[in-house]
């Protein structure tokens, strides 16, 4: 088995999600586990017995860099593991995993914007976050429309 671990953010990102490659290597203890990373930030993973392979990937890659980078990780893990949200994180493990866990964005800002695009694709009913609650994270702030 192989897994990934993606974190895509600065130094003490990546030193936290120490424990979580620990914890991976312990449940799986016959599996590779890689990790990626920004470069610059794998000089902290440099010597960690859990991890097999530190991957980077720039910054701020423009869209060849990107494309070379998901074509080297395209479906090569078993399970590749989203350690924060957003979009660049998501997609590479979207990229790299046949299964794949990521955080839940239950309740929070990003999962009502993307539940009003959804619905607006979809043609169902979109959400509103009335402007005194935008900021607070509480379901109750959630309006329901109709399309009209």
């Amino acid at each position: 088995m192989k897994i990934l671990i993606v974190t895509l953010r600065r130094l003490g990102d990546v030193l936290l999600t120490t424990p979580l490659v620990r914890s991976v290597r312990r449940g799986f203890p016959d599996a590779g586990v890689d990790m990626l990373v920004f470069a610059g930030s794998e000089r902290i993973l440099k010597g960690n017995p859990d991890i097999d392979q530190v991957i980077t990937a720039p910054e701020r890659p423009s869209l060849a860099e990107t494309a070379r980078l998901v074509r080297a990780l395209w479906r090569q893990y078993d399970l590749a593991i989203c350690t924060q949200t957003g979009d660049r994180p998501t997609f590479m493990t979207l990229a790299a995993g046949r299964r794949r866990v990521r955080p839940s964005l239950r309740g929070s800002a990003s999962s009502m914007a993307r539940k009003t695009i959804l619905s607006a694709i979809s043609g169902g009913t979109r959400q509103r976050v009335p402007k005194r609650a935008r900021g607070r994270r509480s379901a109750s702030a959630v309006t329901t429309t109709s399309r009209s």
